[in-house]
Formats: structure tokens, sequence, C-alpha cells
């Protein structure tokens, strides 16, 4: 009981130099990183730590620092290749729909074909069908779509 009585007052007459001691030591623990993670960085891999190299200087990044990166740029850059790769198989796809008069045509990826919709009356000729349908597959054409133009029409 007598040593813990000494402790107590001990702790009651330098409390303050105690806790400055305590903080000195968390800080002096706590490791030292560069928070700091700018666009335009690009991450380089090599044997040692993972760095970030741009503008004529290097920073060190942590894993929760990618992380970071990752959960908020990472779908964003995911899209993006998956767009590059959309637009390398369908490279003609901006340029559609093609509105006409006479025509819209669309792609159907259901049916992996080109819709083109009639806007003329139904009733019309075969002639002026044909006609019409024979422009629309030309408009294909004209928008870089190669080999054979599979097309489905509709009213």
């Amino acid at each position: 009981m007598m040593i813990l009585k000494k402790i107590i007052i001990f702790i009651k007459k330098y409390w303050v130099a105690i806790l400055v001691i305590v903080m000195l030591l968390m800080v002096l623990k706590s490791p030292q990183k560069d928070k700091n993670i700018s666009p335009g960085y690009e991450v380089v891999k090599d044997n040692g730590p993972l760095t970030t190299q741009g503008d004529n200087e290097s920073k060190t990044m942590y894993p929760e620092d990618i992380e970071k990166l990752l959960d908020t740029h990472g779908n964003d850059y995911i899209y993006a290749q998956k767009m590059n790769e959309f637009f390398q198989d369908y490279p003609w796809y901006k340029k559609i729909p093609i509105k006409t008069n006479d025509y819209l045509i669309i792609y159907d990826f259901d049916k992996q074909q080109f819709r083109i919709r009639l806007k003329i009356d139904p009733n019309s000729s075969e002639d002026i069908k044909n006609g019409v349908i024979q422009r629309a597959v030309q408009d294909i054409r004209n928008i870089g779509v190669e080999g054979e133009i599979i097309y489905y029409t509709v009213f």
C-alpha cells in the first residue's frame, strides 16, 4: 500500500511532465508520411518502396494512399479502359444515331444489327422503300462501317 500511495503522490505532483513525455513519445513513434497526392503524378514500382514521380520531384506513396486513389479514381479508370475497348471495337458508334427526314439509324446490341426506322409511309412503293434503305446503308458505310452491313427495318 505504501508504494501505491507514493506513486499516486508522484503522479499528482508531476502529471504535466508525464503528460508531455507521453505526447512526445507518441509523436516520435508515429511514422512520418507525406499525405500530399497530386494529380499528374505517375505511380512507379521498382524494387524499393512505391514512389511517384512528376514535375522533377519524387514522393513515397503508402498503401493507404494508393487505396484512397483507387477508391476515388479506380472506377473512373476502369470505365475509361472499357470505353476505349468499346470504341476500338465500334469506332463508328460516336457517329450514331443518324437522323434524316426519311429514317433513323441506331445500333441494336441485342441483335448485333443496325436498326433502320423508316419514317416514310408504310404504304409507299417498294422502289421508294428500297431507295430509302439504300441511302441509309450508304450513310452507315459513310460513318466507317466496313464489310457486310447487317440491318433490319421497322416503321
